[in-house]
């Protein structure tokens, strides 16, 4: 079978293996291709992270995005509730993919619901943000309550597909 070097790599979870590790490379006669030791790396389009540390940067800058396109929405001639609409429908969806398997800062949430308040309301200072998105319209969503919601729809899923894989997940929520 002939191994596609560009598209390997290795990982570990302690650093002491890290050394072990590079003897892998020394299966390779030429010396040229070396696999390389990585610390996350993106698979079938999620980040997969194998240590512990946080790496939240494509998230952040999703959310980035999704501020900025909240802030087209301030100056659109539309009713809140379809500001609402293309808040709930697009943007937040975009914003917050995959933030229901990594880490992300409470500081990201309270950007995202400042954005989708002023986008709603227009830029005031004494507009509360949570309630903004908690009472405002039918049709939004707190960012939290969004990721929140996403993650038990997963743990749905799960369910459906292995009972008992869930319950460890429920598990090792709860305890």
């Amino acid at each position: 079978m002939i191994v596609s070097i560009p598209k390997c790599w290795m990982w570990v979870t302690s650093p002491k293996f890290v050394s072990q590790l590079q003897d892998v490379n020394l299966l390779f006669p030429s010396g040229g291709d070396k696999i390389p030791v990585l610390e996350h790396a993106k698979d079938l389009g999620e980040i997969v992270q194998y240590n512990k540390a946080c790496f939240s940067r494509p998230l952040i800058s999703r959310v980035d995005e999704a501020v900025t396109r909240m802030d087209r929405l301030i100056n659109l001639p539309l009713s809140i509730e379809q500001k609402a609409r293309c808040i709930q429908a697009g943007i937040l969806p975009f914003g917050l993919y995959a933030a229901d398997t990594h880490y992300m800062g409470m500081k990201h949430f309270d950007r995202l619901r400042r954005a989708a308040a002023n986008a709603m309301l227009g830029a005031f200072h004494h507009i509360n943000p949570y309630i903004a998105c908690m009472c405002l319209s039918k049709h939004l969503m707190d960012p939290l309550l969004f990721v929140i919601v996403v993650a038990l729809r997963s743990l749905r899923r799960l369910f459906a597909l292995n009972d008992h894989i869930a319950w460890l997940f429920v598990e090792l929520a709860v305890f």
